[in-house]
């Protein structure tokens, strides 16, 4: 839950359950101007992060899970990734 609110306001978006819904993961819709299309991979290369991303109703979906071996800072490592790539695609 902390992870998803985290990286919701960081994008300025919205989680796409509630914290009633929620066991180990959460969805977080991207903001705009990031594109879903290479998003995954551009993580993997360019910042060593592992996401699952996907589309669903016309928008774009980050999937993160909470694992023994994340951090709370691994999820603004993700955050700040995700702005840099909107930034340099505007």
């Amino acid at each position: 839950w902390a992870a998803g609110r985290l990286l919701a306001e960081a994008f300025g978006t919205e989680l796409a359950a509630s914290a009633a819904w929620l066991g180990a993961m959460a969805s977080v819709r991207l903001p705009a101007g990031v594109e879903s299309e290479g998003l995954r991979q551009s993580l993997r290369e360019q910042d060593g992060i592992e996401a699952v991303v996907h589309r669903f109703a016309d928008a774009g979906w980050v999937r993160v899970s909470a694992q023994v071996y994340n951090e709370l800072g691994d999820y603004h490592a993700l955050a700040d990734a995700i702005l840099r790539l909107r930034w340099r695609n505007s």
